[in-house]
């Protein structure tokens, strides 16, 4: 459990000073005044910082991840998770082996942020050439 940060909630412009956040099973499930801990919690002190609701990428393009073989320690998503960011859209991968690592991150076989995918891109090719009069 975290105590004594700054909480900006989900809830409108809500802001809680000295505030308790509940974690089990390394999902938040509880956000409250300081004090809401369940009983027998490990109280990590973290006075004087600030925590925010995750980022969202809305335009990711995860390029760097390897193909045919699945990295189980992907580092863009780590790098994402780093800077705060907990779900993404890639809109166009280079391989359908992103629906394997979003299985991997939601069954917690692999740390990552919430990945979403459209899968491979498709697009025409248009060829031209000079009209022969």
């Amino acid at each position: 459990m975290l105590r004594g940060a700054t909480v900006v909630t989900m809830k409108g412009d809500e802001v809680l000073k000295d505030a308790d956040v509940v974690i089990e099973n390394n999902r938040i499930t509880r956000v409250g005044a300081k004090g809401s801990a369940p009983v027998g919690a490990k109280i990590f002190d973290v006075k004087g910082k600030t925590i925010t609701p995750g980022f969202i990428d809305t335009h990711a393009h995860w390029f760097e991840i390897k193909r045919g073989i699945l990295d189980t320690q992907n580092w863009a998503f780590l790098a994402n998770l780093a800077y705060g960011v907990t779900a993404g859209l890639d809109v166009q991968t280079g391989t359908n082996d992103m629906f394997a690592y979003q299985d991997l991150v939601d069954t917690g076989d692999i740390l990552g942020l919430r990945a979403f995918s459209t899968g491979p891109g498709v697009f025409p090719t248009i060829i031209s050439s000079p009209r022969k009069k």
